[in-house]
């Protein structure tokens, strides 16, 4: 039973997107994520909740982190010290309590304010991180997993990403190729935000119009001004002939853009007739 519930609370962690250790997974956090449209100098307070889960108290220390998106831009990121990225959002937000005891299955909310420098313009982004920790002088000064004498068990975060109303949204499509049966591109991000695209599909037979595959590839997560690969693959067996490849980015918002490819099947190969 205790192996099942295990599994079970860390597949809600994967849910809510953070990170915690199987052998002690018991906080958890309601908002995976916070993201705020805001004007320039606007100010804005909310909460967060933070649930433990268990039947032990946990102690949690709570602070942040700036991070950054890395290559291939699949979701992976780089943590880095608060306020030290381009682009941090940590120094315009106030938090409290900044520890927090929390009793078996017990909850507690987090007050946020978050205040936008007149200035801004564009993306701003950090974590919030919750950590639980335990006095362990095992682990040594400058050993593997301690921090100040203190051994992580296990964290949980809360990204935060601001925005201003009046952010760019923009992306370009380039280098679009076959190699056998895979057509492949970069996605340029043009605008002045962090995109979290999801690219959707579908193939359309040019001669007679009727569908013969859609789908969704997988999600990207680019920063202004980098450049992520896509790779269509079609998941049905289509006979020789001319097609129509749509491809719509979903860039959340309500904004999106289309890409359109048209390729031939020759066998077992297909050739990029163009793009645009």
């Amino acid at each position: 039973m205790r192996k099942i519930c295990q599994k079970t609370m860390m597949a809600l962690c994967l849910w809510f997107g953070f990170a915690v250790s199987a052998a002690d997974a018991q906080v958890l956090v309601e908002q995976g994520k916070i993201k705020v449209s805001l004007e320039p100098g606007q100010k804005v307070a909310d909460t967060l909740t933070i649930h433990n889960t268990g039947s032990d108290a946990a102690d949690l220390n709570l602070y942040f982190e700036d991070f950054r998106y890395v290559e291939p831009f699949l979701g992976k990121k780089d943590f880095f010290s608060a306020g030290t990225v381009d682009h941090s959002c940590s120094p315009w937000i106030n938090f409290y309590p900044q520890t927090v005891h929390l009793p078996p299955f017990a909850q507690k909310k987090i007050n946020f304010t978050i205040n936008t420098p007149s200035d801004a313009s564009g993306g701003y982004y950090c974590v919030l991180f919750m950590e639980k920790t335990i006095v362990d002088g095992s682990a040594g000064a400058g050993g593997e997993g301690s921090k100040a004498g203190l051994t992580i068990l296990s964290r949980v975060g809360t990204l935060f990403f601001v925005e201003t109303n009046a952010r760019i949204k923009k992306v370009s499509v380039g280098g679009v190729k076959a190699d056998g049966k895979t057509i492949s591109g970069t996605l340029t991000n043009q605008g002045d935000v962090t995109l979290v695209i999801t690219p959707l599909f579908y193939i359309i037979n040019s001669s007679s119009g009727v569908p013969v595959d859609r789908g969704e590839l997988e999600k990207l997560y680019v920063p202004a001004g980098s450049t992520a690969g896509f790779a269509l693959k079609s998941s049905s067996e289509i006979s020789d002939g001319q097609y129509l490849a749509v491809l719509t980015f979903d860039l959340e918002d309500g904004v999106s853009a289309v890409s359109e490819i048209e390729f031939q099947k020759k066998g077992p190969l297909y050739t990029v007739i163009s793009a645009k």
